[in-house]
C-alpha cells in the first residue's frame, strides 16, 4: 500500500511538472493581453478627449467666417448650438468616466475568488471591481458601462453622433468654400485624403487644408461609429437585455422589467426626459440588483 500511494505521488508530481510550463505560457499570455488593454484604455480616453477638444475648437473658430455665413447662420446661436452640444458630450463623458459602477463591498473578491454575485453583475480586471449589471468595457471612455452609468454612455454616444455630423458638414463646407476643394459625389472621400497628402508634399496644398481634410476623415468615422453604438445601446434598453445576453442568449427573464416601461426607467431613471437634455447625475429607479425567475 505505502509502495502504491508513493507511486501516485510520483504521478502527481511529475503531471505537475509537465503541466507546469503550460501554465506558465498561459499566465504570461494573460499578462501580456492584460497590459496591452490597459495602454488601449489610456489610448482610447486620450483620443477622445483630444477629438473633442480639435473638433470643438475647430467648428466654434475655423468656420464661422466661410460656411456659417454662407448658410446664413447667425453666429451667436451656432455658438449656442456648439457650446450645447460639445458640452453635453463632454459632461456625459465624465459623468460616465466617475459614474461609480461597482457593486456594494458585501459582493467583492474575498481571497481572490468569487463569492455569490447578483445576476448581470462581473469583474472587470481593468476596472478591479465587480460592476453591477455589466454590459460592456469601453476602451474609449476607460471604463466599464454597467447599471449606474449606461444612460451617460447611451447620451454620450447621442450626442457624439450630433456634434460628428454637424461638425462634419461644416468642416466639408469649409473646405469647399475657403480652399475650392469639390465634393462631386460619395467616392470623393475615398480620393480626397490621398490628394491632399500628396498636395502637401508637392506644396500645392497648405497645413490647414491637410488638417481639415484628416478632421474629416475622423468625424465621418466616428460619426458613424458613434450612431451605431447608439442604435445597439437602445435596441438592448428596449429588449432589457444587456451586451452579453444578446450575443450570447438570454437564459432568464427578469422581474422588474416586465413592460416596456420598467426596461427604459431601468436604465434612463425616472426623470429620463431631463437628463436628456441637461446633464445631471440623477438617481436611478432602483438598486439594479435583479432576480432570477425560471421561464
Amino acid at each position: 500500500m505505502q509502495i502504491q500511494h508513493k507511486k501516485r505521488l510520483s504521478n502527481i508530481r511529475s503531471s505537475r511538472h509537465k503541466n507546469k510550463p503550460a501554465l506558465d505560457k498561459n499566465w504570461e499570455r494573460s499578462t501580456l493581453q492584460l497590459k496591452i488593454a490597459k495602454i488601449f484604455n489610456r489610448v482610447g480616453v486620450v483620443f477622445i478627449l483630444l477629438l473633442l477638444f480639435v473638433s470643438s475648437t475647430t467648428v466654434t473658430f475655423f468656420t464661422i467666417p466661410e460656411a456659417v455665413e454662407k448658410l446664413g447662420f447667425i453666429a451667436w446661436k451656432h455658438l449656442m448650438f456648439t457650446t450645447f452640444a460639445f458640452g453635453s458630450t463632454f459632461a456625459n463623458f465624465l459623468l460616465a468616466v466617475f459614474t461609480n459602477t461597482s457593486i456594494p463591498s458585501n459582493y467583492e473578491l474575498r481571497g481572490g475568488t468569487k463569492t455569490s454575485l447578483p445576476i448581470r453583475a462581473h469583474y472587470c480586471r481593468l476596472c478591479k471591481s465587480v460592476i453591477l449589471k455589466h454590459d460592456h468595457h469601453c476602451y474609449l471612455l476607460g471604463k466599464c458601462i454597467g447599471y449606474h452609468n449606461q444612460k451617460y454612455f447611451i447620451w454620450f454616444c447621442w450626442y457624439s453622433m450630433v456634434t460628428a455630423f454637424y461638425s462634419l458638414f461644416l468642416t466639408a463646407l469649409y473646405l469647399s468654400l475657403a480652399h475650392s476643394v469639390e465634393f462631386p459625389g460619395a467616392w470623393t472621400y475615398f480620393l480626397l485624403l490621398p490628394r491632399a497628402v500628396v498636395g502637401w508634399f508637392s506644396g500645392h496644398t497648405d497645413a490647414m487644408e491637410l488638417a481639415s481634410t484628416l478632421l474629416l476623415y475622423i468625424l465621418l468615422v466616428g460619426g458613424f461609429v458613434a450612431a451605431g453604438f447608439f442604435a445597439w445601446q437602445i435596441f438592448l434598453v428596449v429588449t432589457g437585455l444587456t451586451t452579453h445576453e444578446a450575443l450570447y442568449g438570454e437564459k432568464f427573464r427578469l422581474k422588474r422589467q416586465a413592460g416596456m416601461c420598467a426596461k427604459w426607467t431601468d436604465v434612463f431613471g425616472k426623470y429620463w426626459f431631463i437628463g436628456m437634455v441637461v446633464p445631471l447625475p440623477f438617481p436611478q429607479c432602483g438598486n439594479g440588483l435583479y432576480e432570477k425567475l425560471e421561464n
